[in-house]
């Protein structure tokens, strides 16, 4: 989208061929948004400092949703001059905010809020129109930190587990096999049932570890269950307000 705007610009107004090439030189540099996930040594645009900041956009957001709007200077760069250099990064993790429709439509209704207050000389309305902005935006960030870093975890951990459920389940398997053939060596050498099966009548040793194998897979798959069904809970959260 900044692209298209610069060149729209370059075609319909002599001079502003300039203004395009700088704009394709400054964005060839910026990374696509990460979206949901945290990004370490980022480059950004902040609203309310860089301690709590109250807003975030990754360049590539603030270029394509932020900049150019009627309170686009409300933002920051962050680290001072990383606008400018690519090599001015923030050791700080950070997740955008502006990659979402419903931030990015909040942003739009705000602009238009505060142009419109503004034009009725009520500064009371616009500065209600931005506080009450801000409060969802934090809102938000107290929900993401409640589920998103939650679901991950979870997600890792399932993924763990479903190793070693599929390990039970390979063990038990092999070890029910192991029993076969044990019980027919045996009722072959000493007749079915005999004594002489090691492990007692009826069975081999090898019959308990597949048992005991088999239950371990069952035990694991049932707590995996539990985590899908807490996963889906946290992402409908999130979901009502990405």
């Amino acid at each position: 989208m900044p692209y298209a705007h610069a060149y729209l610009a370059a075609v319909n107004a002599p001079g502003h061929v300039d203004r395009y090439v700088a704009t394709i030189t400054r964005l060839s540099s910026v990374a696509p948004c990460a979206r949901r996930d945290r990004v370490r040594n980022g480059r950004w645009w902040l609203l309310g400092g860089a301690g709590a900041a109250d807003l975030v956009a990754c360049h590539d957001c603030h270029a394509s949703a932020i900049a150019g709007t009627a309170l686009a200077a409300l933002l920051a760069p962050w680290p001072p001059g990383s606008d400018g250099d690519a090599g001015t990064t923030d050791p700080v993790p950070r997740v955008c905010d502006m990659y979402s429709e419903q931030m990015r439509a909040r942003w739009g209704a705000l602009c238009r809020d505060v142009v419109a207050a503004a034009a009725a000389g009520d500064d009371v309305g616009a500065q209600g129109a931005v506080e009450a902005f801000v409060e969802f935006s934090r809102y938000r960030h107290r929900v993401y930190e409640q589920t998103v870093p939650v679901c991950v975890e979870l997600l890792k951990q399932a993924k763990a587990r479903g190793e070693r459920q599929r390990m039970a389940n390979e063990m038990s398997s092999l070890y029910h096999q192991m029993d076969m053939t044990s019980r027919l060596s045996a009722s072959t050498m000493w007749g079915y049932g005999s004594y002489g099966v090691i492990g007692g009548y009826g069975g081999s040793v090898y019959a308990g570890q597949a048992a005991a194998a088999g239950a371990q897979g069952v035990g694991l798959m049932i707590e995996g269950m539990g985590d899908v069904a807490r996963v889906e809970e946290l992402e409908g959260r999130w979901r009502e307000v990405e």
